[in-house]
């Protein structure tokens, strides 16, 4: 037999006794620092009764009248009170009681943190990449503009050198037609070398518009079958004269 709780702790720590029973909203607090002993929760209440006398019916009378009036509850919101005045619930406590819930939502804290961190640089990543690529886009329509820019300088050159050579025939043929006025014969030569070279030129005034027309989208170019001996006739005129070669040179 042991007078209080402590007694009772102190016979199982030296062996005097292999266990106790004892309320387990005091022990808890008690054994909060405990290392050698082992507490087991009972999964059903026991009962205590208080102790009288053999035959003193009064007494057992008055003890079991006075719970009945305070009722079950009673000393239980006693012992809850008494707890709250003695012993104070920190936070270390919290843990302790509820240790793998934290760890558990300390874990997925962490989990969250990584993904996020995962996600952020995956899109970091991707966002590089993105960039990238448009940089190329640029770098490519920035070359296609160069090179359309020179395209466009070796057409006009080559257009000015082909403008000018039928534009000088047209010239000189006319200047010599304007001495041969006289010479009917040598006058209609000269007119027809003339419409041969205004032609030529039209048809090259033509085809710049039409590079213009098929640029801005307004015309598809139509492949068809051409027979090449009369280009070539088209461009097949009469030989000039020395006496031609020599009004032209003076001119």
């Amino acid at each position: 037999m042991c007078n209080d709780i402590e007694e009772c702790l102190d016979a199982v720590r030296s062996g005097r006794a292999n266990s106790t029973l004892l309320s387990a909203l005091r022990v808890s607090q008690l054994l909060d620092d405990e290392k050698k002993l082992n507490v087991i929760t009972l999964s059903d209440d026991e009962k205590f009764c208080f102790g009288v006398p053999s035959g003193d019916k009064a007494l057992l009378q008055l003890l079991n009248h006075g719970l009945n009036i305070l009722g079950e509850s009673y000393g239980l919101n006693h012992t809850y009170r008494y707890l709250d005045t003695v012993v104070s619930y920190t936070m270390t406590d919290v843990i302790r009681d509820y240790v793998w819930l934290f760890l558990g939502t300390l874990s997925m804290l962490l989990i969250l943190i990584v993904i996020y961190f995962v996600h952020r640089e995956k899109m970091q990543i991707e966002a590089a990449r993105h960039e990238q690529e448009q940089n190329k886009l640029l770098e490519e329509a920035l070359s296609v503009a160069n090179q359309a820019s020179v395209a466009k300088k070796v057409f006009l050159q080559n257009m000015s050198h082909d403008i000018r050579t039928p534009m000088n025939a047209v010239l000189g043929f006319t200047d010599l037609a304007i001495h041969a006025e006289n010479d009917t014969a040598r006058v209609q030569d000269y007119l027809s070398k003339i419409k041969i070279s205004g032609n030529h030129l039209l048809s090259i005034v033509n085809e710049v518009l039409e590079i213009s027309r098929i640029e801005s989208g307004q015309t598809k170019l139509d492949e068809t079958i051409c027979n090449i001996s009369d280009i070539v006739s088209e461009t097949d005129v009469l030989p000039v004269t020395v006496r031609d070669m020599e009004i032209m040179r003076y001119m």
